[in-house]
């Protein structure tokens, strides 16, 4: 049982680091994201089951909730302007959805490492085979706990998350 909400838990993942899952979740049910040991962040990606080539939207969610920090009340959308998910209870309050999943390519760009090692874009790209989504369709990531602050000129700073 959810202690919380008195409702029977129908799956149970515990994701070792650097891993990932894929499940359905059916609309009347619920998707909740522990951080067991703090300052980790989870990427989630969203496909409809009826048709994979509708996802969750950062663009879309941006636009219509009309800001960046998502919490508590808000609803994220898809690219077809379906609501997709909506934010029930959220202790943490700082969530990233501006930056895709971290990649290969990321770290040879941005921090020129060519050593490869896991990420999340090959993580996403594993459990989503089965699902016929291919890594080259996996769009920006709703990263949980992930505090992203943006300057006055634009400069976007990753800071650990709360």
């Amino acid at each position: 049982m959810d202690r919380k909400t008195n409702k029977s838990l129908i799956e149970r993942h515990h994701l070792a680091p650097q891993t990932g899952a894929a499940f359905t979740v059916l609309a009347d049910q619920r998707i909740r994201v522990i951080d067991v040991k703090g300052e980790q962040v989870a990427d989630l990606v969203c496909f409809s089951s009826r048709d994979t080539e509708e996802y969750l939207s950062a663009g879309r969610t941006i636009d219509y909730n009309e800001k960046l920090y998502f919490t508590v009340g808000d609803t994220l959308y898809s690219n077809l302007s379906n609501p997709m998910l909506n934010i029930i209870d959220d202790p943490v309050g700082r969530h990233d959805f501006l930056h895709p999943p971290c990649s290969r390519e990321m770290f040879r760009i941005s921090y020129g490492d060519n050593d490869p090692h896991p990420n999340c874009l090959d993580n996403l790209a594993d459990c989503l085979e089965p699902f016929g989504i291919a890594a080259a369709r996996i769009p920006i990531a709703f990263n949980m706990f992930m505090n992203t602050e943006i300057s006055t000129t634009g400069t976007i700073t990753v800071k650990p998350p709360l």
